[in-house]
């Protein structure tokens, strides 16, 4: 009465027959397929037979009627039911599956697309932020920029007479005191001038000026300039250099600001008893090349330079507290300070490093740090030697001969001005004329006063 079949099935033929063998050959019959077919379909004994192809799975009932030769219809007939099962991926449980990967896949898009929309969302802020943060610091360096403007000029002014008190005094007590004022009126004096540094770096204002010199010897002059502080502190101060000599374009005056900042750092961390070293050594351009390769596509500017140039690197290592790896990235952002109970004592104003980096890139350079909590900080700086990068205003050809690291004139000159009124006129050759140009009136005499008797 019923049987199973499997979608494969796909072929299905049914026979049939009437049991009236009177005449065989006049019986009519008529069959349908419940399911499938719409109205009956009639045939005679030539033709006992139905055939379906491809049936979708499902319930079906093969009906079929048979009539003698006289016409009579045997209306009940018979019947068989026929189920055909679906394949796997087309049962309830294959279609569950279904709507449970498409709900979560429409549920990850969703998803997806609200957190592209928080992270668009979150950028937007982000930049906001950063728009913000870097408006601060342009407004705080105009501020200190041009506040520093007016503090130079009484710091000039405490710095002179104090200068002047202490070549004369030989109390103990009063050098003690001024040297206190002075080194603190000094500090004070470089403090501002990296600030006015900066402001003209964030104005494209400060350029470079750069002759060629050897570097090894003046990298020794400024390390061996802290030595007092050294012996003080009782920390070892090495410089060693791989060369004697190795010439190139650097700015002299730029490059004393960046050592100097750089051993001011190394000497505010590292304890008593410690030690710095200072490294000096040639790095040959196809070494550096392969470095730059690795690293990321922001070094793409050096590349170019560097497959013409050799490259000096300076190491400044300390023995000192060391840096976290949070602190790191943002060691070189201007008024950043690191904070913790190590470095707290230790305040500065967050502008040297800031400054130093600005120098380093000033000179087609890059300056790396490296560093561990309790066992020291590295600064690396590299600097193009060759002269290929540099552009033709940003080089200054030194012809003159040099007396003690200053430029000097070949031919003394003497000046003979005679005042308006006539009432005198300067003719001892022994003495030269010089026209002080300051704005300040307190400046300008104290000047007057300091040069007066020579």
């Amino acid at each position: 009465s019923e049987f199973e079949l499997t979608y494969q099935d796909n072929i299905i033929s049914f026979e049939f027959a009437a049991l009236d063998f009177h005449i065989p050959e006049k019986n009519k019959y008529a069959y349908i397929l419940d399911g499938f077919d719409k109205d009956w379909n009639y045939t005679d004994a030539n033709r006992r037979f139905a055939t379906y192809t491809n049936l979708d799975p499902g319930k079906y009932t093969f009906r079929v009627k048979g009539s003698n030769n006289d016409g009579i219809w045997n209306e009940t007939g018979t019947s068989i039911k026929i189920i055909i099962t679906p394949p796997w991926w087309a049962t309830w449980w294959a279609y569950a599956f279904y709507i449970i990967v498409f709900g979560t896949i429409l549920y990850g898009v969703r998803k997806y697309e609200m957190n592209r929309m928080n992270w668009k969302n979150q950028f937007k802020l982000d930049e906001v932020k950063l728009k913000e943060r870097e408006e601060t610091d342009r407004m705080k360096s105009r501020f200190f920029a041009n506040i520093s403007h007016e503090f130079r000029t009484p710091l000039t002014l405490i710095l002179g007479p104090t200068e002047k008190i202490l070549s004369k005094s030989d109390d103990d007590e009063t050098q003690k005191q001024l040297s206190l004022v002075k080194r603190n009126a000094n500090r004070l004096l470089g403090l501002i001038n990296q600030l006015l540094d900066l402001s003209k770096l964030e104005a494209g204002k400060l350029e470079l000026q750069a002759s060629k010199f050897n570097i090894v010897p003046f990298i020794k002059g400024i390390t061996m300039s802290f030595e007092s502080i050294a012996e003080r502190k009782d920390i070892t101060l090495k410089v060693k250099s791989a060369n004697d000599e190795i010439e190139m374009y650097f700015d002299k005056e730029k490059m004393t600001k960046i050592m100097s900042n750089l051993l001011s750092n190394a000497f505010k961390f590292t304890n008593d008893g410690g030690e710095i070293k200072v490294l000096i050594k040639m790095s040959l351009a196809s070494e550096r090349h392969s470095e730059l390769v690795s690293e990321s596509a922001s070094n793409k500017k050096m590349l170019k330079q560097v497959q013409h140039d050799n490259y000096v690197e300076i190491k400044v290592k300390d023995t000192g507290v060391g840096i976290s790896e949070e602190e790191m990235p943002k060691l070189f952002d201007i008024f950043y300070q690191v904070d913790s109970s190590q470095t707290r004592e230790h305040e500065g104003t967050g502008i040297g490093l800031a400054l130093t980096k600005e120098l380093v890139e000033l000179h087609y350079g890059k300056i790396s740090v490296t560093s561990k909590l309790e066992e020291g900080t590295e600064f690396t700086i590299m600097l193009p030697v060759g002269r290929s990068h540099l552009k033709d205003e940003e080089v200054v050809e030194i012809e003159e001969p040099i007396k003690d690291g200053i430029i000097v004139d070949q031919d003394d000159f003497v000046l003979s001005i005679s005042e308006e009124s006539g009432k005198s006129e300067v003719n001892d050759e022994n003495k030269n004329i010089i026209l002080i140009v300051e704005d300040n009136a307190e400046v300008r005499e104290f000047i007057k006063d300091s040069l007066g008797n020579d």
